[in-house]
């Protein structure tokens, strides 16, 4: 049996006056959901949609379980349906989200709306999964269809998922070198911390990263 671990952080940017991103954690019997919320900075409901979306998946994820699977799109285009009936004018936010189950001979799954990035990290690389397919024009809040909700299997049990907002996405930009050491480190709260020095005193706009690692008990 093994089970899913994870860290990550929201760095602030020097020339933002708050952190509009969230990361969040809902544990289940046997698996894990990994949420990342890329606010707009310039929207001031962004918050309060990403408190929504948390809301309706805490409150309904059990009824998106499909066996020893989950239906992880299903769940973000029914919380997107959730947003846009509330009403709330201008409840716009990016995600990223992950399925992670905890016996490593399952499949984890990901999905995502808008310039967030889904990649995964081996011991050489960090491999791209969404950017090539990123609409940046649709965010969740807004009015989509069933197709604008894709979701990705992710076969390579050994490699690192990592989610990103699109802040740190471009953070990695020239970096990746350094950061494929740094999230290979054999302790994850050493690699959080290692980031967070990496990240020190160098110029970003805000950047937000959850990294999730399959180990063994």
């Amino acid at each position: 049996m093994h089970t899913a671990r994870a860290v990550g952080e929201i760095f602030q940017g020097k020339s933002s006056r708050e952190k509009k991103d969230k990361i969040e954690t809902i544990r289940a019997e046997n698996y894990s959901l990994y949420f990342l919320f890329d606010g707009v900075f310039t929207l001031p409901n962004t918050s309060r949609a990403i408190a929504m979306a948390l809301k309706f998946a805490r409150a309904n994820f059990k009824k998106y379980e499909n066996g020893q699977s989950f239906r992880l799109a299903y769940l973000m285009r029914d919380i997107n349906a959730d947003i846009v009936a509330s009403a709330l004018p201008n409840p716009h936010t990016a995600f990223a989200a992950a399925f992670v189950p905890d016996d490593i001979e399952q499949e984890a799954k990901a999905t995502w709306l808008g310039g967030v990035g889904v990649c995964l990290v081996s011991n050489q690389s960090i491999v791209d999964l969404t950017k090539k397919e990123a609409d940046m024009e649709k965010l969740l809040g807004m009015k989509l269809t069933k197709g604008d909700f894709r979701e990705a299997v992710l076969k390579n049990k050994k490699n690192s998922i990592l989610l990103v907002s699109d802040g740190f996405y471009k953070f990695m930009e020239g970096k990746r070198d350094d950061l494929v050491r740094i999230f290979n480190n054999p302790k994850l709260a050493s690699a959080k911390v290692i980031l967070e020095r990496f990240v020190r005193n160098r110029t970003f706009q805000d950047a937000t990263y959850v990294l999730i690692r399959r180990v063994g008990k």
